[in-house]
Formats: structure tokens, C-alpha cells, sequence
């Protein structure tokens, strides 16, 4: 948890303590940005300056030092809307830092770090007068084998069998399709941001930019599902501006009011559906019994082994086996919470940062679910197109 610089007993500036400009980013992070009572000169050098003598330290004020020493916790400084960086050579290594250390433990005695040195580094322009500031801060089969590769072989060929099921529509279309799109507009967010190295108020722009193509997305399913008829497209672009941001967080309901969503659905809904390969019979075929559960063959085997138990019921347990990942990572956070977060004091925080857990496990089930089922739907339509069936 982060927690104001000015709730240790530091020097404050004389002009008090007031709140600086954040954006977007910064207050969704829990940033708090205040003024500190250092000042810098342009292109004059300064040493040996006095801030203040604090008062004599109280009881709770020693005891909070101690916690935040133990605790480990640091602090970050700006200058200029960049941050001061801390080098330390370790191993013949320089290493950079974004914060300084509150104070430190050494043989069980305590030490603040309350005298600074700071180096600004300014670059002149030669025609001008104008200074910048620079950051420093894949076998053979033996004879008693061939029973045995004849089963095989049948169990092998059942894919066959489900042709005239393996593109009928699943059970709450809709929902997939609004779950797919959402997860494109995740993924292409995060390799946008992990490419050009966005904050996290870029990470907010690509998401609503990305609108376009989870419409996109969620409509041309819809109307694949639905062997190309475009009614009711409008109200799956509409969920799909609303299903992720309605659970994770009831703000980007608010910022998605004028949503991209429709402009990416309209196109959707312009753009030809995906013809399948063969055609979907009437009535749909008996599923048999299988002698081992055929979700057991998902995380191994996958797409092609599950249909060749003609198990066609495809749609929904690809989108889930590859989210499922999701489950891991929250049970991770209770672990981290459990034992490694001990400093969080009260429900209150305990509760908060569960619910941010959950939001990033809910978008990482979109994102890697979203990849599951793709790839799903790419081979299962590559294979039925691709191969001649009697």
C-alpha cells in the first residue's frame, strides 16, 4: 500500500504541504504526488543546504519508522515530471532506481536517510538560451500391438463422424461472442502497451481504440454462429462495450457510453461472415459415451483429440480451458495475501486489493481465453475444409 510521504515525520515545505497535478494514470495507480520542500536553481550549483530540525520523535512516530523500515518501503522523487533515479554498483554492475529507501535496519539500529544528494544534468542549446532538463535522475508397432492400433485408429476417425455437428451454434452464442470480443480488446491493449511501452493512461486509450475491433469481433461471430444473418448485431456490440467494464469496474461503463463498440460492430456487421467448410445437419447427433472423460484430453491433445471421441460440444470448453490459467493466478494472489502481505492492516485494504486481483484475473481469463478459442476455430475450420470427407 502506498502511503503519503508526509506520514513520517519528514520536513515539510514552507509553504506547507499541497496536493500536485495528476492524470489519469497516476490516481487509478493510488499515486500521490506533493510538493517537497527542495528547490533547484537552473544552472546553479548548491551545497550543504539546511531543510529543518524536526521535533523531538514521539512514541508513534518512532514506532511507524520502524514499521515502514522493516516494511521496506521507499520513496519516489520528480523533478520535472521525471523521476529521480538512484544508481548503486553491485558485482561491477550499475544499477538504477526509481526510490530511495526510507531508512534502513542495521544491527538492529535505525537509520533515515535524511541528508540528499542530488546531480541534475542540463543540456544547452547552442542557438538558443534554452536548457532542458535530462532524467538521471512427434512408431513402429509390433505384431501383439495390432489389436491395439486398430482401436486406435478407429477411435482416431471419429472427427469424421461429427461433420454434420461441429459448427452448429453452442449454447449462449451471444455471450461467447461478447467474451471473444472482449478478449481481443484486451490482448491487442496489452501487446500495444508492451510494445511501445505505454502508461498506464495509454493503456486506458488503446482500450477504448481497441473498441473497434472487439466489435468487430464479437459481431462477425455472431453473425458466423448465426450463418450470416445481421439482426440483433447492434445489441452484441452493445454488450460487448459493457460486459467487461460492467464486471471489472462500473467507471468504464461511464467512459465507454460513447462507445467505439458500434463503430467496430457497424463494420462487423458490413463485412461477410466466415462460410463453414461443410454443412450443419438438423438434428444433432448423439455424443457417446466415452470411457474416460473427454475434457481430460483438452490440456494434451487437444482440438483434434477431442473430436475424435465426436465430442462437437467444442465451442465453450476451448474458451475455458485456455482461461482457466485465470484460477492459478487468483489462488496465487490469495497465497501472496496470506503469507507474504502481512503488513496490509483490516479488511479494508484486504478487500481492495482481492477486488483489483480480481479484475486482472477476469482480463487475463478474456485474453487467454480469447487465444484459446481462436486457434480452436482457426484448425477445426482449416481441418474440415482441407480434408475431403465421404
Amino acid at each position: 500500500m502506498s502511503f503519503s510521504y508526509y506520514s513520517l515525520p519528514f520536513c515539510k515545505p514552507k509553504e506547507g504541504v499541497k496536493d500536485g497535478a495528476e492524470n489519469l494514470g497516476e490516481l487509478l495507480m493510488g499515486d500521490r504526488i506533493e510538493n517537497s520542500p527542495y528547490r533547484f536553481k537552473m544552472c546553479t550549483n548548491e551545497t550543504e543546504i539546511f531543510l529543518c530540525q524536526s521535533n523531538k520523535l514521539s512514541a508513534d512516530d518512532f514506532k511507524l519508522l520502524k514499521e515502514r523500515n522493516d516494511e521496506m518501503y521507499q520513496v519516489n522523487l520528480i523533478l520535472d515530471n521525471l523521476p529521480a533515479i538512484r544508481y548503486t554498483k553491485k558485482e561491477g554492475f550499475m544499477l538504477r532506481w526509481t526510490e530511495y529507501p526510507a531508512g534502513v535496519n542495521i544491527q538492529d539500529a535505525y537509520y533515515v536517510f535524511n541528508h540528499l544528494k542530488f546531480k541534475v544534468l542540463v543540456h544547452k542549446y547552442e542557438e538558443t538560451n534554452v536548457a532542458r532538463m535530462r532524467g538521471t535522475g512427434d512408431a513402429e508397432v509390433m505384431p501383439a500391438q495390432k489389436e491395439a492400433q486398430a482401436q486406435m485408429t478407429e477411435v482416431l476417425s471419429g472427427w469424421k463422424l461429427v461433420v454434420g455437428d461441429v459448427f452448429r451454434a453452442p449454447s449462449n452464442p451471444a455471450l461467447l461472442c461478447i467474451m471473444v470480443g472482449d478478449g481481443v480488446q484486451i490482448l491487442g491493449m496489452a501487446v500495444v502497451t508492451i510494445l511501445f511501452a505505454a502508461l498506464i493512461t495509454g493503456m486506458l486509450y488503446f482500450y477504448l481504440i481497441l473498441g473497434i475491433t472487439a466489435g468487430y469481433v464479437s459481431v462477425r461471430l455472431w453473425r458466423t454462429i448465426d450463418c450470416g444473418d445481421h439482426r440483433g448485431w447492434a445489441s452484441v456490440a452493445w454488450k460487448a462495450a459493457c460486459f467487461f467494464p460492467g464486471i471489472a469496474f462500473l467507471i468504464l461503463t461511464t467512459l465507454n457510453f460513447f462507445s467505439t463498440h458500434l463503430v467496430g460492430g457497424y463494420f462487423g456487421a458490413k463485412a461477410p461472415h466466415i462460410e463453414y467448410p461443410v454443412r450443419t445437419n438438423q438434428i444433432p447427433r448423439e455424443i457417446p459415451v466415452q470411457n474416460y472423460p473427454s475434457r481430460l484430453l483438452v490440456p494434451g491433445a487437444g482440438t483434434c483429440m477431442h473430436l475424435c471421441v465426436e465430442d462437437w460440444k467444442w465451442w465453450w470448453k476451448y474458451f475455458f480451458a485456455s482461461g482457466s490459467v485465470a484460477i492459478y493466478i487468483f489462488l496465487y494472489s490469495i497465497n501472496y495475501l496470506v503469507f507474504d502481505l502481512k503488513s496490509l492492516s483490516g479488511p479494508v485494504f484486504s478487500t481492495l486489493y482481492l477486488g483489483y486481483s480480481l479484475f486482472m484475473v477476469l482480463a487475463i481469463m478474456f485474453a487467454t481465453g480469447t487465444v484459446g478459442f481462436l486457434s480452436s476455430f482457426w484448425f477445426v475450420h482449416y481441418l474440415f475444409s482441407s480434408v475431403k470427407l465421404d
